[in-house]
């Protein structure tokens, strides 16, 4: 079977790592990636004629066909995934060139030396819900305040810290959802924050099949204690593991413009 082991990964986790056949899923059985047609059959490699099938149903199926409702579902789930991760893409390019744009305007206003890692103070501002106008409103104030001792940059950050807060307990009056424990004005699920890092870790890990891990905290430091900044390093890695594989999918031809007008046509 030719298929690469990046392609092996995408379809697994298209199928939900379930086989197609009896519904069995990792880790109860070995799965494996099949051919919906077979290549014996002219059957070919595209991921509308892929599927995930435990090696018990792989080997007993030989070159069976599956049947057409199968087939047209499993064509269907696979327009829909190229599809989400191109929306994923799209989402992560222009979160990105809005942390350009914010950071352009800051540097542009800000009279002071700034930290040479501002930019991931910037993209936790954004994370928490201020827009370009509020983080630019809390520069003018922290660089106007009078009796300010220490950093102006990190009287700024608490500026955007208090206005984040204040968005948040609005929210909170408007939807009657008591606050619950935050960190910088976000509500954080400790747990919850740890458990999509582990996610994100673990996707790392298969997609290079290695033990190296993602780094603890966006700051770079073993782990400073803050879920949020936790949460920024694995939404961070998360986004940029969907842009390697989707770089990875245009430069193997497997999902590009032409294909998926073929496949929803």
């Amino acid at each position: 079977m030719t298929v690469s082991k990046r392609l092996r990964f995408e379809i697994l986790r298209r199928d939900n790592h379930t086989c197609r056949y009896c519904g069995a899923t990792a880790p109860n059985v070995t799965l494996q990636v099949d051919h919906v047609t077979a290549k014996t059959l002219g059957g070919t490699d595209h991921p509308t004629n892929l599927v995930t099938a435990c090696s018990d149903c792989n080997s007993g199926k030989s070159a069976t066909i599956l049947s057409a409702p199968t087939v047209e579902d499993i064509s269907t789930h696979t327009t829909a995934w190229h599809q989400a991760k191109l929306t994923a893409a799209q989402e992560h390019s222009a979160a990105r060139e809005r942390l350009a744009t914010v950071s352009d305007a800051l540097q542009a206003t800000w009279v002071y030396t700034l930290p040479s890692n501002f930019r991931n103070s910037i993209r936790a501002f954004l994370a928490a819900g201020l827009d370009e106008a509020t983080i630019l409103e809390m520069a003018e104030v922290a660089q106007g305040a009078s009796g300010v001792n220490g950093s102006r940059w990190n009287y700024f950050c608490g500026c955007c810290w208090k206005r984040a807060r204040q968005i948040e307990d609005a929210a909170a009056a408007i939807t009657g959802i008591e606050a619950s424990p935050r960190v910088g004005g976000l509500r954080l699920d400790d747990d919850k924050i740890r458990a999509y890092w582990d996610q994100v870790n673990t996707r790392h890990r298969q997609l290079y099949e290695g033990d190296y891990s993602i780094p603890e905290c966006e700051c770079g430091s073993e782990f400073c204690g803050g879920p949020l900044c936790q949460l920024l390093s694995a939404k961070y890695h998360d986004a940029w593991l969907d842009a390697v594989e989707m770089s990875s999918w245009k430069r193997d031809n497997i999902i590009d413009t032409a294909a998926l007008a073929g496949i929803e046509g």
